[in-house]
């Protein structure tokens, strides 16, 4: 759990920093921190709004390329399955169902893989075509580390959960 813990907030402040945002890199650094990382959606809820910020830096453009519109179409697939999958979870531990809780371990390794292939795609993108290597690593940073994050901590491992208590992994 420390190690998950002290990763996200790594990453956090790579992300950030390499944005070159110093002040939206110490707020998120400090939700990290007042986040318990052993919880279901409180170790990752930041990502999405650190995501939404970096997108929010884009929105005001109206010269939208076929390769960014691609991105961002992968990124809504990506989020609907991340949604679809924690809806699975939640069902799983409630239900006590171990399949429930596998399939959602199924959707998140899928989205997470959209989520990485969104990141290659827009860094090279950005930094071949656009040269904006500041956005191309921002968005690539944080998409493939969520996606990470997400399959490592729910993907991956979903099988050891313990079927009375999902929330304590198997040794």
């Amino acid at each position: 759990m420390y190690v998950y813990f002290l990763g996200v907030v790594f990453m956090d402040i790579i992300v950030l920093l390499v944005g070159g945002s110093y002040l939206l890199a110490l707020t998120f650094c400090l939700i990290a921190l007042f986040t318990p990382g052993w919880f279901w959606i409180g170790g990752d809820a930041h990502f999405g709004l650190i995501q939404m910020c970096l997108l929010g830096k884009c929105i005001t453009k109206t010269d939208w390329s076929s390769y960014e519109i691609g991105v961002l179409s992968l990124m809504c697939v990506a989020v609907a399955l991340m949604v679809l999958s924690m809806g699975l979870f939640i069902n799983g531990v409630i239900k006590k169902s171990v399949q429930s809780i596998d399939l959602s371990g199924v959707f998140i390794i899928i989205s997470g893989c959209l989520c990485v292939l969104a990141a290659i795609i827009f860094i090279v993108y950005l930094q071949t075509l656009a040269h904006q290597k500041s956005y191309g690593y921002s968005f690539g940073f944080c998409w493939a580390a969520d996606a990470m994050t997400l399959m490592t901590r729910y993907g991956l491992n979903s099988n050891r959960w313990h079927s009375s208590n999902p929330f304590q992994p198997l040794n």
